[in-house]
């Protein structure tokens, strides 16, 4: 029997909630996909993120992120079959996005039932966190942007009494920029944990700590996508972002490729030599013990 694990995807309205399903569905094949395992999405969700795969590669190469792709309407699941190749698959992972909008001051008492019960009746959730609003100028747009304590209010009214394993894990999206290195790395980790505190508290305490455990796992956007700059206008932040040219990562592989071929062949031509120097030796020394006999 397909054992079904329920995702849930938490995010404010556009800080790219379903461009993250996106990249998953991209990278999977090239990571994971390596293994013996695969991942295959039903009919109507691989024609979903197909169109949005294909919307985000054809964006041009400077614009502005105006909720992700587009702004998720209505709530909708995304399947997925997890398994061996070839075999029947042993998990279904069923990803629930919802519109950010039903987080807003405008939200129905529908929308809000809605989302306390989902995060009650799954296993895993994922706090989708818009890198630049986080980082830039002091997370001068964070708590309008993620909305980090209004999250953790959601947790502490439905985290209450529970009796099962709970995975929630914190996805800076976007966040390219911020990855250059393992010291920009730990500047962004450090940042997520500071401005969630509240709510890391909370998995923290006596309660819960048995139960739910946490962690960061940024995913970088499909088409190589890096923020370039932001800037207010009317009090509001636009975020602009750059997307690198594919020829460069391409040249730069192909040098790569060509350094790594000619260092080989040095490597070669000096390993050829040192045979022939051990085997003039060897002759050598054959040619002076014949002579003494």
């Amino acid at each position: 029997m397909t054992q079904e694990i329920n995702i849930a995807i938490l995010g404010a309205r556009g800080v790219g909630k379903t461009s993250l399903l996106t990249a998953i569905y991209e990278q999977f094949p090239d990571t994971i996909g390596k293994t013996n395992l695969q991942l295959t999405p039903d009919l109507e969700s691989s024609a979903l993120l197909q169109e949005n795969l294909g919307k985000l590669k054809s964006l041009l190469d400077d614009f502005e992120a105006k909720g992700g792709i587009e702004n998720t309407e209505k709530e909708r699941s995304f399947i997925f079959d997890l398994g061996k190749k070839g075999a029947k698959p042993s998990v279904r992972l069923k990803f629930t996005d919802f519109p950010g909008g039903y987080l807003n001051s405008q939200a129905t008492a529908n929308n809000h039932k809605f989302v306390n019960d989902l995060l009650q009746k799954t296993s895993v959730v994922l706090i989708t966190i818009d890198t630049p609003a986080l980082m830039e100028r002091d997370s001068k747009w964070h708590e309008a942007t993620n909305r980090p304590q209004q999250v953790a209010d959601l947790f502490a009214r439905v985290y209450t009494d529970i009796k099962s394993p709970k995975l929630v894990i914190f996805v800076p999206v976007r966040c390219e920029s911020y990855l250059k290195d393992a010291k920009s790395a730990n500047i962004l980790i450090n940042n997520v944990k500071e401005k969630y505190a509240r709510l890391l508290n909370l998995f923290s305490s006596a309660p819960l700590l048995p139960w739910v455990v946490s962690v960061v796992t940024p995913v970088q956007t499909v088409g190589n996508v890096v923020f370039s700059t932001v800037k207010e206008i009317e009090g509001q932040p636009h975020f602009y972002f750059h997307k690198t040219s594919h020829w460069i990562v391409q040249d730069r592989e192909i040098k790569n490729i060509k350094f790594t071929n000619e260092r080989l062949e040095k490597q070669k031509q000096e390993t050829d030599k040192k045979i022939q120097e051990t085997d003039k030796k060897i002759e050598e020394l054959y040619y002076s013990t014949k002579a003494k006999k």
